[in-house]
């Protein structure tokens, strides 16, 4: 549980630098699936655990915004060439990005 602790220090102070995000992320989501009872019943664990939580909504909400803009302006991008071109663009990622949408949307 100690290299535990020391490593979710860690995670912290990378977290809240602002690099590797999803990365940070998943090892934190990882560790909490593992060893979730012994990290909820530490006392020295819980203030960490509820600053990550801030901390992690503020830096992937960020990242959810700028994922967003950047495919708004591809398809911005893209809807300008087909019209130009007459082709359509992206068609066959799109579809498997929907697809992938909605079996996302059943599992939960």
């Amino acid at each position: 549980l100690d290299v535990v602790q020391e490593l979710v220090m860690v995670l912290e102070t990378i977290l809240n630098t602002g690099r590797e995000v999803e990365v940070v992320t998943r090892c934190l989501l990882f560790l909490l699936e593992i060893h979730h009872g012994p990290i909820t019943g530490t006392k020295s664990l819980e203030d960490v655990l509820t600053r990550l939580n801030s901390v992690v909504r503020r830096e992937v909400t960020g990242l959810k915004d700028i994922i967003g803009t950047n495919l708004a302006g591809l398809r911005y991008l893209s809807d300008r060439i087909e019209d130009r071109n007459g082709v359509e663009m992206f068609t066959y990622t799109t579809l498997r990005q929907r697809e992938r949408n909605k079996k996302k949307k059943k599992k939960e």
